[in-house]
């Protein structure tokens, strides 16, 4: 459990300074960045998860991880709720909410269910949909 503190905390510091920084380049950029940052960390993830891994030995991979986790999720959300229009803030919202926790929970049961097969199987998959997820954010229109 605390060796998935590197990532929590990552993607807590992460999140709000995404903000600043969506001020200044736009979220569209900010969001893409992100992907990249999930994809990197799970690439390096997908490297150093060995039976002989550490804390520390998997700890750049979940860092990495968290900022790209924190700055995509939050960007994210404030795309959809600034496409909307004001007064269907609050669907909008939850409609973003719903289908992030829906995505979440579909994803940790297929995860789950290769992780019983092989970490490093499992690994490799969340990398592949990661790196898919970074390809489709260049589509988000930009302002």
């Amino acid at each position: 459990g605390m060796i998935l503190l590197w990532c929590s905390t990552c993607a807590f510091f992460a999140g709000p300074t995404a903000g600043g920084i969506a001020a200044r380049i736009g979220p569209r950029r900010v969001s893409v960045a992100g992907m990249f940052a999930l994809a990197v960390g799970a690439f390096l993830l997908v490297l150093s998860a060995t039976p002989t891994a550490t804390g520390w030995s998997l700890a750049p991979g979940l860092m990495i991880f968290g900022i790209g986790i924190g700055i995509t999720s939050s960007q994210l959300t404030n795309i959809v709720l600034s496409s909307a229009p004001l007064e269907l803030a609050g669907e909008a919202s939850a409609t973003n909410t719903t289908i992030r926790q829906v995505g979440t929970s579909i994803g940790i049961a297929i995860i789950g269910t290769v992780v019983n097969t092989s970490v490093h199987n499992a690994l490799l998959i969340a990398f592949g949909v990661i790196v898919l997820g970074t390809l489709l954010s260049l589509r988000i229109p930009s302002r």
